[in-house]
Protein backbone atom coordinates (compact mmCIF):
# COMPACT_ATOMS: atom_id res chain seq x y z
CA UNK A 1 0.00 0.00 0.00
CA UNK A 2 1.59 3.15 -1.37
CA UNK A 3 -0.08 5.18 1.66
CA UNK A 4 1.78 3.36 4.13
CA UNK A 5 4.96 3.13 3.09
CA UNK A 6 5.10 6.81 2.71
CA UNK A 7 3.61 7.76 6.21
CA UNK A 8 6.16 5.47 7.90
CA UNK A 9 8.87 6.46 5.41
CA UNK A 10 8.59 9.94 6.86
CA UNK A 11 9.27 9.19 10.38
CA UNK A 12 13.03 8.70 8.66
CA UNK A 13 13.57 12.19 7.43
CA UNK A 14 11.36 13.81 10.55
CA UNK A 15 14.57 14.94 12.24
CA UNK A 16 16.67 15.59 8.70
CA UNK A 17 14.32 15.87 5.60
CA UNK A 18 15.37 12.58 3.94
CA UNK A 19 15.20 8.97 4.18
CA UNK A 20 17.09 6.62 2.81
CA UNK A 21 16.31 2.40 2.52
CA UNK A 22 19.01 0.01 1.74
CA UNK A 23 20.53 -1.81 -0.62
CA UNK A 24 22.08 -5.07 -1.06
CA UNK A 25 20.46 -8.72 -0.62
CA UNK A 26 18.52 -10.12 2.71
CA UNK A 27 19.29 -13.62 4.62
CA UNK A 28 16.97 -16.26 1.95
CA UNK A 29 16.75 -18.07 5.16
CA UNK A 30 13.62 -15.51 5.88
CA UNK A 31 12.35 -15.59 2.33
CA UNK A 32 13.75 -11.89 2.48
CA UNK A 33 14.19 -9.46 -0.70
CA UNK A 34 16.64 -6.54 -1.07
CA UNK A 35 15.28 -3.02 -1.13
CA UNK A 36 17.03 -0.50 -3.35
CA UNK A 37 17.42 3.27 -2.22
CA UNK A 38 17.95 6.80 -3.51
CA UNK A 39 19.52 9.47 -2.63
CA UNK A 40 17.90 10.81 0.62
CA UNK A 41 19.47 14.38 0.53
CA UNK A 42 16.09 15.10 -0.93
CA UNK A 43 12.51 13.44 0.93
CA UNK A 44 11.66 11.34 -1.40
CA UNK A 45 13.06 8.30 -0.67
CA UNK A 46 11.49 5.12 0.94
CA UNK A 47 11.40 3.23 4.51
CA UNK A 48 11.81 -0.28 3.03
CA UNK A 49 9.88 -3.19 1.34
CA UNK A 50 6.97 -4.03 2.48
CA UNK A 51 4.40 -6.69 1.32
CA UNK A 52 0.50 -6.32 0.29
CA UNK A 53 -0.21 -5.94 3.42
CA UNK A 54 1.84 -3.11 5.30
CA UNK A 55 5.95 -1.71 5.48
CA UNK A 56 8.19 -1.65 7.87
CA UNK A 57 8.55 1.13 10.66
CA UNK A 58 10.14 3.32 12.26
CA UNK A 59 11.21 5.94 14.88
CA UNK A 60 13.60 8.41 13.96
CA UNK A 61 15.76 10.57 15.89
CA UNK A 62 17.74 13.61 15.70
CA UNK A 63 21.24 14.98 16.75
CA UNK A 64 21.82 17.18 18.97
CA UNK A 65 21.64 20.80 17.40
CA UNK A 66 24.93 22.25 18.44
CA UNK A 67 26.73 23.54 21.88
CA UNK A 68 27.84 26.60 23.23
CA UNK A 69 30.83 28.43 22.30
CA UNK A 70 33.22 30.54 24.31
CA UNK A 71 31.63 33.93 23.29
CA UNK A 72 28.06 32.07 24.61
CA UNK A 73 26.51 31.51 21.16
CA UNK A 74 25.38 28.14 19.94
CA UNK A 75 27.82 26.64 17.68
CA UNK A 76 27.12 24.25 15.18
CA UNK A 77 27.39 20.37 15.63
CA UNK A 78 27.46 17.39 14.15
CA UNK A 79 24.59 15.22 13.51
CA UNK A 80 24.57 11.54 14.34
CA UNK A 81 21.40 9.71 13.87
CA UNK A 82 20.66 5.85 14.24
CA UNK A 83 17.65 3.45 13.90
CA UNK A 84 16.87 0.03 14.05
CA UNK A 85 13.35 -1.13 13.50
CA UNK A 86 11.92 -5.12 14.15
CA UNK A 87 8.53 -5.25 13.05
CA UNK A 88 6.90 -8.88 13.56
CA UNK A 89 3.13 -9.20 13.22
CA UNK A 90 1.47 -12.45 12.77
CA UNK A 91 -2.55 -12.98 12.93
CA UNK A 92 -5.73 -14.24 10.61
CA UNK A 93 -7.87 -13.05 7.97
CA UNK A 94 -10.91 -15.83 8.46
CA UNK A 95 -8.80 -19.24 8.18
CA UNK A 96 -5.85 -18.23 6.74
CA UNK A 97 -2.84 -17.36 8.71
CA UNK A 98 -0.47 -14.15 7.71
CA UNK A 99 2.72 -13.73 9.34
CA UNK A 100 4.84 -10.44 8.72
CA UNK A 101 8.32 -9.95 10.02
CA UNK A 102 10.68 -6.69 8.99
CA UNK A 103 14.60 -5.46 10.21
CA UNK A 104 15.75 -2.61 9.06
CA UNK A 105 18.13 -0.38 10.31
CA UNK A 106 19.51 3.34 8.96
CA UNK A 107 22.96 5.61 10.31
CA UNK A 108 23.98 8.36 8.78
CA UNK A 109 26.02 11.57 9.90
CA UNK A 110 25.69 15.01 8.73
CA UNK A 111 28.22 17.84 9.39
CA UNK A 112 27.78 20.85 11.13
CA UNK A 113 25.97 23.43 9.05
CA UNK A 114 28.69 26.24 8.42
CA UNK A 115 27.89 30.41 9.12
CA UNK A 116 26.46 32.01 6.38
CA UNK A 117 25.48 28.91 4.28
CA UNK A 118 21.85 27.13 3.97
CA UNK A 119 20.59 24.17 6.46
CA UNK A 120 20.15 21.46 4.29
CA UNK A 121 16.24 21.58 6.36
CA UNK A 122 14.59 23.48 9.14
CA UNK A 123 12.89 20.96 11.72
CA UNK A 124 10.86 21.66 14.51
CA UNK A 125 10.01 19.43 16.77
CA UNK A 126 6.36 20.28 19.02
CA UNK A 127 5.11 18.19 22.47
CA UNK A 128 1.43 18.27 23.38
CA UNK A 129 0.68 15.44 25.94
CA UNK A 130 1.42 12.34 24.77
CA UNK A 131 1.50 13.76 20.66
CA UNK A 132 5.04 15.23 19.16
CA UNK A 133 4.91 16.58 16.01
CA UNK A 134 7.76 16.74 14.34
CA UNK A 135 7.43 19.45 10.94
CA UNK A 136 10.34 20.33 8.31
CA UNK A 137 10.93 22.18 5.80
CA UNK A 138 13.25 20.82 3.13
CA UNK A 139 16.22 23.44 1.50
CA UNK A 140 18.99 21.49 0.37
CA UNK A 141 21.20 24.22 0.77
CA UNK A 142 25.08 24.37 -0.62
CA UNK A 143 28.11 23.60 0.87
CA UNK A 144 31.01 26.11 0.23
CA UNK A 145 31.99 24.26 -2.41
CA UNK A 146 29.12 24.00 -4.22
CA UNK A 147 28.18 21.14 -3.80
CA UNK A 148 25.12 19.23 -1.71
CA UNK A 149 25.12 18.89 2.04
CA UNK A 150 27.26 15.44 2.57
CA UNK A 151 25.32 12.79 4.32
CA UNK A 152 27.54 9.61 5.34
CA UNK A 153 26.27 6.49 5.84
CA UNK A 154 27.73 4.36 7.93
CA UNK A 155 26.91 1.15 10.96
CA UNK A 156 27.66 0.20 14.16
CA UNK A 157 29.06 -3.30 12.38
CA UNK A 158 26.66 -6.57 12.32
CA UNK A 159 23.59 -6.80 14.57
CA UNK A 160 23.19 -9.95 15.92
CA UNK A 161 19.30 -10.28 17.18
CA UNK A 162 18.52 -13.13 19.11
CA UNK A 163 15.46 -14.06 21.41
CA UNK A 164 13.27 -14.37 17.87
CA UNK A 165 11.60 -17.24 16.12
CA UNK A 166 13.44 -17.90 13.36
CA UNK A 167 16.50 -19.91 12.47
CA UNK A 168 18.08 -21.05 15.76
CA UNK A 169 16.65 -18.12 17.69
CA UNK A 170 19.33 -15.93 15.66
CA UNK A 171 19.50 -13.65 13.39
CA UNK A 172 22.13 -10.66 11.45
CA UNK A 173 21.69 -7.47 10.49
CA UNK A 174 24.33 -6.46 7.81
CA UNK A 175 25.75 -3.63 6.88
CA UNK A 176 24.57 -2.32 3.80
CA UNK A 177 25.03 0.91 1.71
CA UNK A 178 22.22 3.03 4.44
CA UNK A 179 23.49 1.54 7.25
CA UNK A 180 21.96 -2.17 7.43
CA UNK A 181 20.47 -4.55 4.68
CA UNK A 182 16.50 -4.41 4.73
CA UNK A 183 15.49 -7.77 5.77
CA UNK A 184 11.63 -8.65 5.06
CA UNK A 185 9.42 -11.81 4.81
CA UNK A 186 6.21 -13.71 5.45
CA UNK A 187 7.69 -14.73 8.67
CA UNK A 188 6.87 -13.40 12.24
CA UNK A 189 10.22 -12.76 14.52
CA UNK A 190 8.35 -12.62 17.64
CA UNK A 191 4.44 -12.78 19.03
CA UNK A 192 4.75 -10.91 22.12
CA UNK A 193 6.11 -11.49 25.39
CA UNK A 194 10.10 -12.91 23.80
CA UNK A 195 12.79 -11.11 25.43
CA UNK A 196 15.11 -9.98 22.51
CA UNK A 197 18.71 -9.08 22.50
CA UNK A 198 20.64 -6.43 19.86
CA UNK A 199 24.10 -6.25 20.17
CA UNK A 200 26.45 -4.70 17.74
CA UNK A 201 30.36 -4.83 18.34
CA UNK A 202 30.69 -0.85 17.11
CA UNK A 203 32.12 0.27 14.25
CA UNK A 204 35.73 2.18 14.12
CA UNK A 205 35.11 4.97 11.52
CA UNK A 206 31.52 4.56 12.24
CA UNK A 207 28.89 4.10 15.12
CA UNK A 208 29.35 2.73 18.30
CA UNK A 209 28.66 -0.10 19.99
CA UNK A 210 25.60 -1.31 22.30
CA UNK A 211 23.70 -3.85 23.70
CA UNK A 212 19.82 -3.36 24.33
CA UNK A 213 16.79 -5.91 25.31
CA UNK A 214 13.50 -5.14 24.66
CA UNK A 215 10.53 -7.19 25.66
CA UNK A 216 8.52 -8.26 22.40
CA UNK A 217 5.00 -6.11 22.22
CA UNK A 218 2.12 -7.72 21.15
CA UNK A 219 -0.77 -6.95 18.48
CA UNK A 220 -3.42 -5.11 19.88
CA UNK A 221 -7.15 -5.26 18.63
CA UNK A 222 -8.76 -1.71 18.13
CA UNK A 223 -11.94 -0.74 18.49
CA UNK A 224 -11.37 3.21 17.33
CA UNK A 225 -11.09 4.23 15.10
CA UNK A 226 -13.20 2.17 12.48
CA UNK A 227 -11.66 1.87 9.42
CA UNK A 228 -13.81 1.74 6.30
CA UNK A 229 -13.96 -1.16 3.45
CA UNK A 230 -11.59 1.47 1.76
CA UNK A 231 -9.39 1.47 4.51
CA UNK A 232 -10.39 5.14 5.73
CA UNK A 233 -10.84 6.97 9.05
CA UNK A 234 -12.56 10.10 9.01
CA UNK A 235 -12.23 12.56 11.74
CA UNK A 236 -14.63 15.53 11.73
CA UNK A 237 -13.02 19.31 11.82
CA UNK A 238 -12.08 20.71 15.53
CA UNK A 239 -12.35 16.88 16.86
CA UNK A 240 -9.69 14.97 18.43
CA UNK A 241 -8.82 11.06 17.61
CA UNK A 242 -9.86 8.52 19.60
CA UNK A 243 -7.98 5.44 20.15
CA UNK A 244 -8.81 2.52 21.95
CA UNK A 245 -7.86 -1.81 22.21
CA UNK A 246 -8.06 -4.97 23.78
CA UNK A 247 -4.89 -6.53 24.31
CA UNK A 248 -1.33 -5.17 25.30
CA UNK A 249 1.11 -6.21 27.94
CA UNK A 250 5.10 -4.46 27.64
CA UNK A 251 5.53 -0.88 26.10
CA UNK A 252 3.23 1.53 24.20
CA UNK A 253 0.41 1.85 21.39
CA UNK A 254 1.46 4.79 19.11
CA UNK A 255 -0.77 6.09 16.20
CA UNK A 256 0.87 7.69 13.66
CA UNK A 257 -0.19 10.35 11.22
CA UNK A 258 1.79 11.71 8.62
CA UNK A 259 1.59 13.69 5.23
CA UNK A 260 4.67 14.89 3.02
CA UNK A 261 5.44 16.87 -0.16
CA UNK A 262 8.72 17.60 -1.89
CA UNK A 263 8.90 20.61 0.01
CA UNK A 264 8.00 19.89 3.58
CA UNK A 265 6.29 16.95 6.00
CA UNK A 266 4.81 16.55 8.96
CA UNK A 267 5.12 13.68 11.36
CA UNK A 268 2.93 12.98 14.52
CA UNK A 269 3.21 9.87 16.77
CA UNK A 270 0.89 9.59 19.84
CA UNK A 271 1.68 7.24 22.13
CA UNK A 272 -0.16 5.94 24.92
CA UNK A 273 0.65 3.15 27.80
CA UNK A 274 -0.24 -0.07 26.30
CA UNK A 275 -2.03 -1.05 29.41
CA UNK A 276 -4.38 1.89 29.18
CA UNK A 277 -6.52 0.43 26.31
CA UNK A 278 -6.91 4.02 24.82
CA UNK A 279 -5.89 7.51 24.31
CA UNK A 280 -6.17 10.67 22.15
CA UNK A 281 -4.40 12.46 19.62
CA UNK A 282 -5.77 15.97 19.92
CA UNK A 283 -7.44 18.12 17.25
CA UNK A 284 -4.32 20.88 17.07
CA UNK A 285 -1.90 17.49 16.12
CA UNK A 286 -4.02 16.60 13.39
CA UNK A 287 -4.62 20.01 12.14
CA UNK A 288 -0.53 20.22 12.34
CA UNK A 289 -0.43 17.61 10.22
CA UNK A 290 -3.58 18.67 8.07
CA UNK A 291 -2.03 21.53 7.34
CA UNK A 292 0.47 20.24 5.10
CA UNK A 293 -1.86 19.97 2.34
CA UNK A 294 -1.23 16.79 1.43
CA UNK A 295 -2.49 12.53 1.36
CA UNK A 296 -2.02 11.74 5.40
CA UNK A 297 -1.67 8.30 6.53
CA UNK A 298 -2.44 6.50 9.85
CA UNK A 299 -0.73 3.80 11.10
CA UNK A 300 -1.78 2.46 14.38
CA UNK A 301 0.88 -0.30 16.33
CA UNK A 302 2.26 -1.66 19.80
CA UNK A 303 6.27 -0.45 19.86
CA UNK A 304 8.69 -1.29 22.83
CA UNK A 305 11.78 0.89 22.11
CA UNK A 306 15.14 2.26 23.72
CA UNK A 307 16.87 5.28 23.02
CA UNK A 308 20.72 5.30 23.38
CA UNK A 309 22.87 8.18 23.13
CA UNK A 310 26.97 6.83 23.09
CA UNK A 311 29.29 9.20 22.07
CA UNK A 312 27.32 11.90 20.42
CA UNK A 313 24.69 9.71 18.63
CA UNK A 314 21.13 9.75 19.14
CA UNK A 315 19.86 5.89 18.32
CA UNK A 316 16.49 4.72 18.20
CA UNK A 317 15.93 1.19 18.17
CA UNK A 318 12.43 -0.19 18.05
CA UNK A 319 10.35 -4.10 18.16
CA UNK A 320 7.01 -3.04 16.77
CA UNK A 321 3.86 -5.11 15.88
CA UNK A 322 1.04 -3.58 13.93
CA UNK A 323 -2.65 -2.91 15.40
CA UNK A 324 -5.42 -5.48 13.98
CA UNK A 325 -8.67 -4.13 13.21
CA UNK A 326 -11.53 -6.16 14.50
CA UNK A 327 -12.89 -9.20 12.94
CA UNK A 328 -9.88 -10.42 11.24
CA UNK A 329 -10.01 -7.45 8.49
CA UNK A 330 -6.16 -7.17 8.74
CA UNK A 331 -3.39 -4.36 9.87
CA UNK A 332 -4.54 -1.09 11.00
CA UNK A 333 -3.28 1.34 8.81
CA UNK A 334 -4.97 3.58 6.18
CA UNK A 335 -5.76 7.03 4.88
CA UNK A 336 -6.74 9.82 7.46
CA UNK A 337 -9.54 12.19 6.31
CA UNK A 338 -9.88 15.85 8.18
CA UNK A 339 -13.02 17.32 7.19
Amino acid sequence: MSFLRLGLSLLFFAALGCSPANDGAGDPTLGSHPTEGGDPSGPEGSSGSSGSNGSSGSNGSSGSNGSSGENGTEQPKEIKTGTITIMSTAYSIGQTPVELGTATGTFYRLPPTLPGTPAPSACTTTTTGACTVNACTFGGGPTPDGGAPKISYTHAGPVKVSGVLVNDGTMTMTPGGYGYITTSGSVAFFTGGETVKLTAPGNPNGAPAFDVTLGAPASVTLSSPVFDSQGRVTVASGQGLTVKWSGGGPGEVAAQISAGTSAKSAVARCAFPAASGQGVVPASVLAAVKAIGAQTSILVSTENRSIQKPDGWDITITLQAYALKPQGNGIASGLLQLQ
